[in-house]
């Protein structure tokens, strides 16, 4: 009996020491992470960013962008940089899709609600989660986030670019009906609010914001709901835009709404 303790009190021992140093390697690196990092833009937006501008062509930049992120998410990520980046410019990417009511249902639907937790959680914590219901999923991802080794200490929810080669088979129909879908809310009521979220943010921290439109086919544009579009050309006024010389192609689109590598250097490079 006296040996079992002791194996037990040695197995618990090395466990512990296994996770403190863990623990304490993810927070380094998160820490070297945050004080290493010099760039002066930020790109955040959802996938339309996060295939369409390509850091490597436009100096001391970083795209954070993620795919099907909403804007309530990007608003947290804006406060998170303000608060440990040296970072003076967030350059947000926006297309009409950004607006509408599919936003609202992406953190409870049963399809993507995993997935924002493994992402989001250090931005809302337990609480938001378990609202939701998702205690199992929160939990796991709090752990994740702890327990496994980090080498980057790049928070999970800051994205990256994410370079699309040759021709996808999605359907721009399926596109379309995903993002404009009539069973949900015409407009996110959330997402317009995130977007005030995100000026005060950088004006009440000095961060320059701009906002681009993200580059689209025609195939997409011309089928975007006309109450939608209005909604989203009004909205554009109110913002700081940054406007590009870039011409679109069909040949420089992975798919119907989305920039393949080639359409992602030209499009970046006329931003300079």
């Amino acid at each position: 009996m006296k040996q079992f303790i002791q194996r037990i009190v040695l197995i618990s021992g090395f466990l512990g020491f296994f996770l403190t140093t863990i623990i304490a390697f993810n927070y380094w690196r998160y820490k070297v992470f945050i004080n290493t990092h010099n760039s002066h833009t930020v790109v955040l937006g959802d996938s339309h960013a996060a295939t369409g501008f390509d850091p490597d062509f436009f100096p001391y930049s970083s795209n954070f962008s993620q795919t099907a992120e909403p804007l309530t998410a990007t608003a947290k990520k804006v406060k998170w940089i303000a608060s440990y980046l040296k970072t003076d410019t967030i350059l947000l990417i926006l297309s009409p899709n950004n607006i509408t009511g599919y936003n609202d249902f992406k953190f409870s639907s049963s399809k993507s609600s995993r997935q924002m937790s493994k992402r989001y959680f250090p931005l809302y914590g337990f609480k938001y989660w378990e609202s939701l219901g998702n205690y199992r999923s929160s939990f796991w991802n709090w752990g994740r986030e702890h327990i496994l080794p980090r080498p980057s200490g790049k928070p999970s929810f800051l994205g990256s670019y994410q370079p699309k080669s040759g021709i996808s088979k999605i359907n721009c129909t399926e596109t379309l009906a995903r993002h404009f879908n009539t069973t949900d809310p015409v407009f996110s009521q959330a997402s317009i609010k995130a977007l005030s979220d995100i000026i005060s943010t950088c004006n009440s921290h000095n961060m320059v914001l701009r906002v681009l439109r993200a580059p689209l086919t025609s195939e997409y544009s011309n089928f975007v709901p006309v109450d939608v579009q209005v909604a989203f050309e009004k909205l554009l006024l109110s913002l700081p835009m940054m406007h590009s010389s870039f011409s679109p192609s069909s040949a420089l689109f992975y798919n119907c709404d989305h920039l393949n590598k080639t359409g992602a250097e030209i499009f970046t490079k006329a931003l300079k």
